[in-house]
């Protein structure tokens, strides 16, 4: 069989450099260009693929922009046939299809490595990969690539390679081939490109989806002007042109996607299914795509976002809703502009510091532990650290963890996160879905420092509501071929085996962290059934009697407001027993406080027109379905202390320095509701100063951020606040504004 012997032969030769070495390489392709090779016919494509919600409704059709449309040689413009050259193999003129330089370089760095690592490819074996052979990268197939491309070149002229190459490459955006290229890109013709145009083309070959230009135009840019230096480097254009086309302004045409509704979601797909399957797959497969979407359900949540958006145009919101017993994102509200005036993605994509929110992950730690919500924690008017100061106790110290919560005490949770560690708690934070790039030691994180994207923040929450158990947050249900076979799923936000082990490590005295065993395939236990269940005891009560009740609704519910510095970032995010939903208010493009907006006075907080936002979409997205009720705390034995009143002068947060701050409409009440947690009489002590413990990370966790943000709804400050008159009190004086300020 024709494949057998040129895979054998192929392994002699691959197996002879390995262990003899470069020698044996040349003599290998200086026989194989003595043998005639029969050149197999290219591989066909296919259909389209369609893309559905999860209800059947038609969402988008993934095919290239521009169909494929094969081009003469002449019909090429010589810069793009130049700069394609330039980049990819610039000896392509001079070699008879294998580059002997480049195989001895490729061989020792893959002898060195132990796998192939660089296939020292030229242009014709690119061509014969992309027609013929596929991607795999195995000794085996580089051989038969390489045999082939020295036959290629015995029966075909170099301009008709290049042809083909350049008529079959991908380009991105679902551009196969020069012409389809040049009118995705740039609506013209291939003949027609400019120097620069061609360079930024040739720029995308090795990464389309790395550097598009309309996704990365920077890293568009930096490639275009490295194939510039290239081109004049290696005589293929003329270094003062090579300088004009470095100046020149990269125009694109607008996109013309087939997407028929919720583009900011279709495209998070599409790119997770380029990422999976391969552009000629998505493109040409036929697959039929079934997503996580209700369609219904999106055009719904946008409406209650936008009822209660603020007018300013600069003022934006993310939201995600999930399904936390799968994973399922039902919905997302990418921000205000439409997809034409603005592809980022605020609901999926977008990070920013969520304040208090956060502090539920540290809770979860602390519970995992082995704490419990009666156990007590120092909560002291301010509490310095190395380079900052962190103000507003809001409950009398000490204060139940339980407390801490509900009133959102700062001090309190800046001793929690010092105790937990701060390993602890962004391990912890990973385990219940987030994928944020958490600092190693600043411990200024337990506030909300650390930037999260709603999907992020509400990816925690869900595991709390789902009771423990984490389902990473996925975009798309099922995939299938056009004979119905059922392809995996994009592996988006699952971690490994090793990333669970490592990031359960730090929770021995839980051991509950594992995987499997749920209706879901890649859901893991983050958290014991117990400490999820405690959580949303203590979330219970935030909404009940803490800074969360403008978001209250007829049903079960749980959640955590969120504000940062001086109130530059609002949040709100929560859940009842069957839905997940997390909502993120701010600037888009600049870092303004948000004062004095419809639905709340003076600085906002995460209480006031978050709060709202997710009370009318909650209920909105849930009419129809019946309440459904929260598990009972686990630990009946562990009465649940209600939260007490706050101090005196600490009751109303103040998001500015005023010495009479506005109360926000999310302001703890001094008394219960009807469905806050009921009281313990005995609050067990433990992170009591005096007693230390074994889990006390200490002050060096503190790092160098010098900003512990995450005051709730008691907005907090950064180093960048300008410092107090010398006959202002430091550290909030008696107003307890909540404000971090360096040390003097």
């Amino acid at each position: 069989m024709l494949w057998t012997r040129i895979a054998v032969i192929a392994a002699a030769v691959l197996l002879g450099a390995l262990v003899i070495g470069g020698g044996l390489v040349i003599a290998g392709v200086q026989v194989a260009m003595a043998v005639d090779w029969k050149v197999p016919e290219p591989a066909e494509t296919g259909q389209p693929s369609e893309v559905f919600d999860r209800n059947g409704q038609h969402l988008a059709t993934f095919a290239a922009d521009v169909e494929r449309e094969p081009v003469a040689f002449e019909n090429i413009a010589a810069s793009l046939r130049d700069a394609v050259v330039a980049k990819e193999d610039h000896r392509f003129w001079q070699h008879r299809g294998v580059d002997t330089a480049s195989v001895l370089r490729a061989v020792w760095q893959n002898v060195t490595t132990g796998s192939v690592v660089e296939g020292g490819s030229t242009l014709t074996q690119q061509y014969v990969k992309n027609a013929y052979l596929g991607s795999d990268r195995t000794f085996v197939r580089k051989a038969q690539e390489a045999m082939i491309a020295l036959q290629l070149e015995k029966e075909r002229s170099k301009e008709e390679i290049l042809t083909n190459y350049l008529n079959r490459v991908y380009f991105g955006e679902g551009a196969y081939g020069a012409e389809a290229a040049a009118r995705t890109y740039f609506d013209k013709s291939a003949d027609e490109l400019e120097l620069h145009e061609s360079a930024t083309l040739a720029g995308v070959l090795s990464a389309p989806a790395e550097y598009s230009p309309r996704n990365n135009p920077s890293g568009a840019l930096r490639r275009r002007n490295r194939v510039l230096d290239k081109m004049a480097r290696h005589g293929f254009a003329d270094r003062s042109a090579a300088l004009r086309a470095k100046n020149a302004q990269v125009g694109l045409a607008p996109p013309s996607d087939e997407i028929e509704a919720a583009p900011h979601f279709v495209t998070k797909v599409r790119q997770q299914l380029l990422e999976a399957y391969g552009p000629q797959k998505v493109y040409y497969g036929g697959l039929r795509v079934t997503t996580t979407l209700d369609l219904d359900q999106q055009q719904t949540l946008a409406q209650q976002i936008e009822q209660h958006l603020p007018a300013d145009p600069l003022l934006d919101a993310g939201a995600v809703a999930m399904d936390h017993r799968t994973g399922d994102v039902l919905a997302i509200y990418p921000g205000r502009l439409g997809f034409e005036e603005s592809q980022v993605n605020l609901a999926l994509d977008f990070g920013r510091p969520t304040g208090s929110a956060f502090k539920p992950v540290v809770l979860a730690s602390a519970l995992q532990l082995g704490r419990e919500l009666s156990t007590t924690i120092p909560a002291p008017e301010s509490v310095s650290f190395e380079d900052y100061t962190v103000t507003g106790s809001r409950c009398a110290s000490p204060c139940t963890l339980l407390e801490a919560t509900v009133q959102s005490s700062n001090t309190a949770f800046a001793r929690l996160g010092e105790k937990v560690g701060v390993p602890r708690f962004t391990d912890m934070a990973r385990l219940l879905g987030v994928r944020a790039e958490f600092s190693e030691n600043d411990l200024s994180q337990a506030l909300g420092t650390a930037s999260l994207t709603p999907l992020d923040l509400t990816s925690a929450f869900a595991a709390f509501a789902n009771e423990g158990v984490a389902c990473p947050a996925r975009l798309v249900r099922q995939v299938n071929t056009p004979t119905g076979r059922q392809l995996d799923l994009p592996n988006w936000r699952r971690p490994s085996e090793d990333q669970l082990q490592a990031w359960s490590e730090p929770f021995p005295r839980a051991g509950r962290v594992r995987h499997g065993g749920t209706a879901v395939e890649g859901c893991h236990q983050a958290v014991s059934k117990p400490v999820a269940q405690d959580v949303t005891a203590a979330l219970q009560g935030v909404v009940a009697d803490g800074t969360g009740t403008n978001a209250q609704i007829p049903r079960p519910q749980a959640g955590k407001t969120g504000t940062t510095d001086d109130a530059r970032e609002l949040w709100f995010a929560g859940y009842t027993p069957k839905l997940s939903l997390g909502i993120f208010l701010g600037h888009r493009e600049s870092n303004r406080r948000l004062v004095n907006l419809p639905g709340c006075g003076g600085s906002c907080a995460g209480g006031d027109i978050p709060a709202t936002m997710w009370a009318s979409a909650a209920s909105a997205l849930l009419e129809g379905t019946e309440p459904g009720e929260f598990p009972s705390p686990a630990s009946h034995d562990r009465a649940l202390e209600s939260p007490s009143p706050s101090p005196a002068g600490q009751a109303s947060p103040s998001p500015t320095a005023s010495p009479s701050p506005t109360a926000s409409p999310g302001e703890p009440s001094a008394s219960p509701g009807p469905d806050a947690p009921r009281p313990s009489p005995s609050p067990t002590p433990d992170f009591d100063d005096s007693q230390g413990s074994d889990d006390e990370a200490g002050d060096d966790q503190a790092g160098d951020g010098g900003n512990a943000s995450g005051s709730d709804d008691e907005p907090q400050y950064g180093t960048d606040v300008p410092e107090p008159e010398p006959d202002q009190p430091q550290n909030g004086g008696n107003g307890d504004d909540g404000r971090v300020l360096p040390l003097p």
